[in-house]
């Protein structure tokens, strides 16, 4: 799979071989989409996006959103420590969301 993000905020998602559309979403964010990342979230694959409007968003493999964050700063990198947490490192630093089983999606 490849994922893809837009200057206007549309999210898609391909399957590498066959370069067929998976999955898209036309207004993941409110415009440029400037980060992606595969993960697993509590053993389901995710896809996460942020967008210069703050938002850090945990989508499932068909772009449905489980999960929406304000992160509210630009995003330099995005990666999965483990099934529950992930790390985003920001202008201000690195930050890590570690999700209590109460917030599985």
């Amino acid at each position: 799979m490849v994922a893809g993000g837009s200057e206007k905020g549309h999210l898609a998602i391909w399957n590498f071989s066959t370069g067929e559309v998976r999955a898209s979403h036309p207004r993941a964010h409110v415009g440029k989409v400037d980060a992606l990342r595969f993960g697993s979230f509590f053993g389901r694959k995710v896809l996460v996006s942020r967008g210069i409007d703050g938002m850090l968003r945990f989508w499932t493999l068909d772009l449905t959103q489980p999960l929406r964050l304000d992160f509210g700063e630009g995003v330099n990198a995005i990666a999965p420590l483990g099934d529950d947490r992930f790390a985003v490192g920001g202008f201000g630093g690195l930050v890590v969301f570690r999700f209590p089983k109460s917030d599985r999606p």
